[in-house]
């Protein structure tokens, strides 16, 4: 609602397009946006960090909301 630029980053695709409508139903903004990112697997974060770099200018705040994985 304050204009950010928001990426949702997720391993599943069906949780975050329904985060991405909801947001943007929400917020009246279309400045939201999903990409992959699966965080137990270090592949994926080194891929999902080059391609923020390579698409977004900066990043302003992280939040991290990963639920603890099993062993």
């Amino acid at each position: 609602m304050r204009g950010a630029r928001v990426v949702i980053a997720c391993r599943d695709l069906d949780k975050a397009e329904k985060a991405v409508r909801e947001i943007k139903f929400k917020s009246h903004s279309l400045n939201v946006l999903h990409m992959e990112l699966d965080l137990a697997n270090l592949c994926s974060v080194r891929e999902f960090c080059k391609n923020f770099l390579h698409r977004e200018k900066r990043l302003d705040i992280l939040i991290n909301n990963a639920g603890e994985g099993s062993s």
